[in-house]
């Protein structure tokens, strides 16, 4: 645990917490999948990037920059939810520009890169069709800048990666950074193809062919979706494979109306629960749009911590308050609602309280098709002072908004940018990385740990970086 840094770092520094593992769970996915998985599988989880030289970025523009090993990186203000927008705002940088898919490595951002851009909300799925412009613009710029510096050389892939002329771009990074090209630059405009695959640019100039106004992919060709394929093979990094070095944390809330813990048991939990480390009992109260409140179960393993919350439920061990609805019978909770959202709901609205389609209430809750909420942080500052900063894991829709919340928790109200959220890929879902309650959950539990001096993690080391996870039952 880093007990005196005033901030936690701020670099590119989930790349070793995400890189995937060859375990027997994955082993399995793949090998049921297919052979074929195997070995791909097998390749993606042991190659080793040149780290220290990946490291090394030279800005370009808010969405690109060109990094030590010669790769460029693109940063895209969304959090990837499964709709490919990695992939796609790839091919059109790529496509810019004239080099290989496989030269551009895309990563979410942290909420110090946020404030570069206008909005980071990805809303209807529309995220590829908003960046289209921007990110074909940005490699635009890059070109004529890299242009400008190689005296009109030619951009291509090679075998050491994106070259113009008989340079690399990493050789030329620092030059094009401070370019000035001598005209405007624009980007290439499209045009769809014909049938026979010519006649125009863009993505359906190979292996595409237009029947009527539908663009047809011909069999055994397709453009290669780099995050698809890791979904497939079990290789992508999600926010809950960060658990290299953290502790993982169950947290449990009151079965219904989101009550209060009213008494937790400590001693009897730990007693009868021996391989839980830490019981930490939180009710926040500093937030009016959603409640933060609960149980945290601290174990070694995610598994140790449900088995703690079966032992606990079955022994009554936690108590809850009534929660802030208990007052209400049905009827009048959902006239109330009905009330508040009216007829025709806006958006904000929909969001605070029940979507009404036809007199029928829908709940408007956090259950995703593949996971559950999980977000891991880690508060720094001295044992015995506060709060001094806080890195924070989570694939947040609105990381500005975000950043404050978890300020707000661990009493950082005026410094909002002492806390750094690093976006991570995330599952199937839109709606519920707008509401910040397991992130919030984690930063409040981390400082509790914080405060206790640390607890060991299974690897025996002292740290208070902590993963928390909802069970299903929580998150539905």
């Amino acid at each position: 645990m880093n007990t005196q840094a005033s901030k936690p770092l701020s670099g590119d520094n989930d790349a070793a917490s995400l890189t995937p593992k060859v375990d027997r769970r994955n082993f399995m996915t793949w090998a049921v999948a297919t052979p074929t998985a195997l070995a791909v599988g097998a390749k993606l989880a042991t190659d080793s990037p040149n780290a220290q030289a990946a490291d090394v970025l030279t800005k370009i523009n808010p969405y690109l920059s060109i990094r030590g090993d010669n790769k460029l990186q693109l940063t895209i203000p969304r959090v990837e939810s499964g709709q490919g927008i990695f992939t796609s705002s790839a091919i059109l940088v790529a496509e810019e520009l004239g080099i290989d898919l496989k030269d551009i490595v895309v990563r979410g951002m942290d909420t110090t890169q946020a404030t570069e851009f206008t909005t980071t909300l990805q809303g209807g799925s529309g995220s590829t069709r908003t960046l289209t412009d921007p990110t074909r613009a940005a490699a635009a710029i890059l070109k004529a800048k890299l242009k400008a510096v190689s005296g009109n050389g030619a951009i291509t892939s090679g075998p050491s990666g994106p070259m113009v002329g008989t340079q690399t771009f990493a050789q030329l990074a620092q030059a094009a950074a401070a370019a000035t090209p001598a005209s405007k630059p624009f980007a290439t405009p499209w045009k769809y193809t014909g049938a026979n695959g010519t006649g125009g640019t863009g993505l359906l100039g190979k292996g595409m062919k237009i029947t009527g106004n539908t663009a047809v992919l011909e069999p055994g060709t397709g453009i290669p979706r780099e995050d698809s394929a890791q979904i497939y093979t079990g290789t992508r990094g999600y926010t809950c494979d960060i658990e290299n070095d953290a502790l993982n944390c169950l947290v449990m809330h009151a079965p219904i109306n989101r009550g209060s813990p009213k008494e937790v048991q400590i001693a009897k939990i730990k007693e009868m629960c021996p391989k839980v480390k830490a019981v930490i009992p939180f009710n926040s109260g500093k937030n009016g749009f959603t409640i933060y409140t609960g149980v945290g179960i601290i174990c070694d393993t995610m598994g140790e911590a449900l088995d703690a919350r079966d032992v606990i439920m079955k022994n009554n061990l936690i108590t809850w308050n009534p929660g802030p609805a208990a007052r209400f019978s049905s009827p009048a909770l959902n006239q109330k609602l009905k009330d508040a959202v009216g007829t025709d709901p806006v958006a904000s609205r929909v969001l605070a309280a029940k979507q009404i389609k036809g007199g029928i209430l829908v709940p408007f809750h956090h259950q995703g098709t593949l996971g559950t909420q999980t977000a891991t942080s880690e508060v720094y500052g001295d044992k015995n002072g506060p709060a001094t900063g806080a890195f924070a894991w989570w694939g947040s829709q609105v990381p500005k908004f975000q950043r404050q919340q978890l300020s707000q928790q661990i009493g950082l109200d005026l410094t909002p940018t002492k806390v750094i959220v690093k976006i991570t890929p995330d599952w199937g879902h839109f709606g519920r990385n707008l509401l910040v309650d397991s992130s919030a959950e984690s930063v409040r539990i981390s400082d509790a740990i914080r405060k206790m001096g640390g607890l060991a993690n299974k690897k025996g080391v002292i740290t208070n970086k902590v993963k928390v996870n909802w069970s299903r039952n929580d998150d539905i």
